[in-house]
């Protein structure tokens, strides 16, 4: 009786100590996590030469924050950076905001002290746009790698919080122009109507061909010459067109099945002794 209530004992022991383990687990793989993240999007992006293409640098807080500070490093021999717009991760609180654009400088493909950071005693939890990158490649074919240094995230009290990144890649490739330059050729030339008449045709058949156009001819113009569909300029920026980091979770599953394994073992032993 005593030998079952001390391996009884045993098993409780083992099953405390083994959740114990993956409480511990779960809160550290959750804190491990849990770092404000400053990411440009798009994180890929394939253009022509001398496209203009138009970045964003996105914030996903994880506590509240109240300043940011940044640089941005580049390829200056693939593309120029024209300008730094703010966005409206800090403007949209209560409090005014200082932002600066930073200062950018070509020949080093850098753009050194870009911040933005809250005024008053406020501070903000929302995810939002920090800046917005205006940009154009050149006329070179490369892979250019849109980097974040000297990143600094603090809260209202000016403590320094924790923070990750990720950057962009831009593909230029000269094939892209060549595609769309071919493409609209393609188009212009499906759109002009064919007027050319085969050789000898009757007097009949040029009045019925003349009765049927006269009897369409407004629809077919309408048809021909109607406006193409406003499409959205090249300084506009649409939800459909950002892609947003997806937010990692720990593997809990994976925890828990080791915890369960560890604890099928322990009293597999407690039981053979």
């Amino acid at each position: 009786m005593k030998g079952a209530i001390q391996k009884l004992r045993s098993y409780l022991q083992f099953v405390v100590a083994s959740a114990f383990i993956i409480n511990c687990l779960i809160i550290s793989a959750g804190l491990a996590g849990a770092d404000t993240s400053v990411n440009i999007l798009p994180p890929s992006e394939t253009a022509g030469y001398g496209d203009k293409l138009i970045l964003q640098v996105y914030v996903e807080p994880d506590r509240p924050i109240a300043g940011l500070q940044l640089d941005l490093n580049y390829d200056p021999s693939l593309i120029n950076i024209n300008k730094i717009e703010e966005g409206d991760l800090f403007s949209n609180s209560d409090s005014p905001v200082m932002f600066n654009p930073g200062n950018i400088n070509e020949s080093s493909g850098t753009v050194s002290q870009i911040y933005s950071t809250i005024i008053m005693d406020n501070s903000i939890t929302k995810e939002g746009i920090f800046c917005i990158i205006h940009l154009e490649t050149q006329s070179k074919e490369g892979i250019c790698q849109l980097r974040i240094n000297n990143l600094v995230l603090g809260d209202e009290q000016g403590e320094i919080l924790p923070v990750r990144s990720l950057d962009s890649i831009i593909s230029i490739n000269d094939q892209i122009a060549t595609i769309d330059e071919e493409e609209k050729i393609d188009n212009e030339d499906r759109s002009v109507p064919d007027i050319i008449q085969a050789d000898g045709e009757s007097g009949e058949s040029q009045a019925e061909t003349d009765k049927s156009t006269s009897n369409g001819g407004k629809e077919h113009e309408e048809r021909i010459f109607a406006s193409p569909p406003e499409t959205p300029g090249e300084d506009e920026i649409t939800d459909s067109t950002i892609q947003r980091p997806v937010k990692g979770n720990p593997d809990i599953s994976t925890l828990i099945l080791a915890a369960i394994f560890f604890i099928a073992v322990a009293y597999f032993l407690d039981r053979k002794e």
